[in-house]
């Protein structure tokens, strides 16, 4: 039988005996999986059914998209100020004013440049840049910190990359773009580009592309990057929210509390067990 991955990513548990799920379920290619409802759920407490097992519905929402852009400092970079410039300043002013805009900039080692709300960067400036341009860029390691950075954040996350559609020889040495594309896509976070110039994309830029739910931009198409934004946050999540009230006593919030959930689909299925502690008494 084909399986689904399936992720419990938040419990809330503030009005015990009533909890509700965050659910992220996403098939075999860790795509995510939309258009469920509540006869695909199954919710047990120590091997019991739950009561009152309630689907509340797909967590598609929530109105906007942390995101993290990183910069590629490679030497083919020295000359396209102007085109990183134009695109962070387009992409901040697309934004929802309730995100979190983060900027990387991938050199030797990679440097945050900036984290917070997106009208701090609507004047944006490669000049206030602390990382130099290098030889070889350390692209690995600065994706892997956007991640590590968006992991806590919105149900909505993504990683732009600008890029002048050439990576340094050594630029996924550390970690290979497959364990990359797997790290980002088990934390539902998705890759995109925005191309600097009109040159062929690299294969393992293109990967991460394709494997994670993106698209690739022209930085100076006619249309402009207004819709970037757009586009990421129109990508499903494949994130559900469950309730049901537990049969369980709270032990003052001192106990330990299982739960899994089964996703069941046709002929497929997937599951994830975790546990919780109720509030405090």
């Amino acid at each position: 039988m084909a399986r689904f991955f399936v992720d419990i990513e938040k419990i809330n548990t503030e009005q015990f005996p009533k909890v509700y799920l965050d659910v992220r379920v996403e098939n075999r290619f860790r795509q995510n999986l939309v258009g469920l409802n509540e006869v695909n759920f199954y919710v047990s407490e120590e091997n019991r059914g739950v009561a009152d097992l309630r689907f509340e519905g797909a967590v598609t929402l929530d109105q906007g998209s942390d995101i993290t852009i990183i910069i590629d400092r490679n030497l083919t970079s020295a000359n396209l100020s102007s085109a990183i410039e134009t695109a962070i300043k387009e992409i901040a002013t697309s934004m929802n004013k309730d995100a979190k805009l983060t900027i990387i900039s991938a050199s030797n080692v990679p440097v945050i440049e900036y984290s917070g709300n997106p009208d701090g960067c609507k004047n944006f400036s490669v000049k206030r840049l602390n990382s130099q341009i290098v030889k070889e860029t350390a692209l690995d390691n600065s994706i892997r910190l956007a991640g590590n950075n968006l992991i806590s954040d919105s149900v909505k996350r993504s990683i732009i990359l600008l890029t002048s559609g050439t990576v340094s020889e050594n630029a996924f040495s550390k970690y290979p773009v497959s364990e990359i594309a797997s790290y980002l896509g088990n934390n539902g976070i998705n890759f995109s580009t925005i191309l600097l110039t009109q040159k062929n994309i690299d294969s393992q830029i293109d990967y991460l592309i394709s494997h994670l739910n993106g698209n690739s931009y022209y930085v100076f198409r006619p249309e402009g990057l207004s819709s970037v934004v757009a586009d990421i946050e129109s990508i499903p999540t494949g994130l559900y929210r469950l309730s049901y009230v537990s049969s369980l006593t709270s032990g003052y919030g001192r106990d330990y509390l299982p739960v899994e959930v089964e996703v069941y689909l046709h002929n497929r299925s997937g599951k994830d067990s975790t546990g919780y502690f109720a509030p405090l008494e």
